[in-house]
């Protein structure tokens, strides 16, 4: 016998012992969705109890191709998003069972359908989110984003084939970074101080470079792999005037290449600013560094959070005149300021169009289009010459959210923001009255 629960019918089930769902209510959603009518739909199968959804599984599976994807709306709506995803997947639409899998923070299904689509990019953003970086390294590959390759790699712990991946693309600075965290029960280990030694050396940072060779030679044989370490270190002696340990270098050098020779280092292009110093430890400078930290969306976050988003920033250089931004669409990367200036311009009512700010070195545009996904409210032209720090939209929410904390300070930071920008509305429209 049928019994209502509220405006749904149930039948109480003896072998369960729970009320399950009547046809009834399953053909009240079926033709409500079928017909367009998703409020009512939803606002049924999200009351239901148990069962429901697998009942209207099991209908799609074996109806036409506009219930799958009527059921597969309402699923969405009511946010029951692997049902929703299921169904899409059924009906063949991979990229859009993908991002409906995504919703449902079923990362891995979701990366395994955009790559049946060859969507890389999106494959790759999937299994970032779901922490298996490794294989978002490949789809990297794939899409040929080495450079987002090597930076999966990083965060999938394989350093020594990141730093390999950024020394090919002629990133010394990254591979660096990379070889420094290699640890040292590595089988690479030693090869990686190696290749470490050889970018400090090649960089002009000898002193350091020659800490490093002094303690590979003393851990290595000389072989056609380490020779480059034991002639370098052989010069540095040389130019300190331990003319006897030089020799000694110079001749196991000799022994497996009498002829050996190597072009002299690039000296640093100005005195003092060495990209990687401190013998020993080569850090590694960030240059530019202080307009990140102190990028009002990163104010909340610690330390190792904004050299963690530094790290993911491209520089780019545009000329005067060059856009940064268009007024009226969705913004898919932010900038900071590194030099030169900027002039931000806005329309009006008739037609015309009228200078709002110049923000220079420090300051920042299209934060709050990329973070909130609205639409631009002005336009964004370079004045002169203008290098800035950017990022894409995917990249920066795939920053937040390795990290629930991150993730919440920023958009705490963006409250602040607007809350200081409704308070100067505010005190301006009082002046005007």
């Amino acid at each position: 016998m049928g019994e209502f629960k509220g405006a749904i019918e149930f039948e109480f089930d003896q072998h369960s012992g729970v009320f399950q769902a009547t046809d009834n209510i399953i053909s009240r959603v079926r033709m409500a969705a079928m017909a367009g009518d998703f409020d009512t739909a939803v606002n049924l199968y999200a009351s239901a109890k148990a069962g429901l959804g697998d009942k209207l599984l099991s209908e799609a599976e074996t109806g036409s191709e506009q219930l799958r994807r009527s059921l597969a709306r309402m699923f969405e709506l009511a946010r029951d998003y692997t049902r929703a995803a299921r169904l899409m997947e059924m009906a063949g639409d991979k990229d859009a069972a993908g991002r409906l899998a995504r919703c449902g923070r079923d990362f891995d299904h979701s990366a395994r359908l955009y790559q049946d689509e060859k969507r890389f990019d999106q494959a790759a953003s999937s299994f970032e989110m779901g922490g298996d970086f490794l294989n978002a390294a490949q789809c990297h590959m794939d899409n040929h984003d080495l450079v987002s390759a090597a930076r999966s790699l990083e965060q999938a712990g394989e350093f020594y084939k990141a730093g390999d991946l950024f020394v090919s693309l002629d990133r010394p600075r990254d591979a660096a970074r990379c070889y420094q965290q290699v640890p040292d029960q590595h089988p690479y280990f030693l090869k990686s101080m190696l290749k470490l030694a050889d970018i400090l050396y090649k960089d002009g940072n000898r002193d350091a470079a020659a800490q490093l060779y002094r303690s590979l030679v003393a851990a290595m044989p000389c072989t056609r792999e380490t020779i480059s370490a034991y002639y370098r270190l052989a010069r540095a002696y040389q130019e300190k005037g331990q003319d006897k340990v030089a020799h000694q270098l110079m001749g196991k050098v000799a022994m497996v290449d009498p002829g050996y020779r190597e072009e002299p280092p690039r000296p640093p292009e100005t005195p003092g600013d060495q990209a990687l110093q401190r013998p020993g430890d080569a850090v590694v400078l960030r240059e530019g560094f202080e307009h990140v930290h102190n990028f009002p969306l990163l104010k909340k976050l610690p330390l190792a959070d904004a050299q963690e988003f530094y790290d993911l920033l491209d520089q780019v250089t545009l000329a005067r005149d060059e856009s940064l931004i268009e007024e009226g669409v969705t913004q898919d990367y932010l900038f900071i300021v590194v030099s030169g200036r900027v002039t931000v311009i806005k329309s009006d009512t008739e037609g015309g169009a009228a200078v709002v700010a110049r923000l220079g070195p420090g300051q920042s545009v299209g934060e709050l289009s990329v973070v909130t996904g609205s639409v631009t409210t002005a336009s964004v032209v370079a004045d002169s010459e203008v290098t800035a720090f950017r990022i894409h939209r995917e990249t920066f929410f795939q920053f937040l959210r390795r990290d629930p904390q991150r993730l919440a300070a920023v958009y705490e930071a963006i409250i602040d923001i607007l809350a200081k920008r409704l308070q100067e509305t505010n005190r301006r429209l009082a002046q005007g009255g």
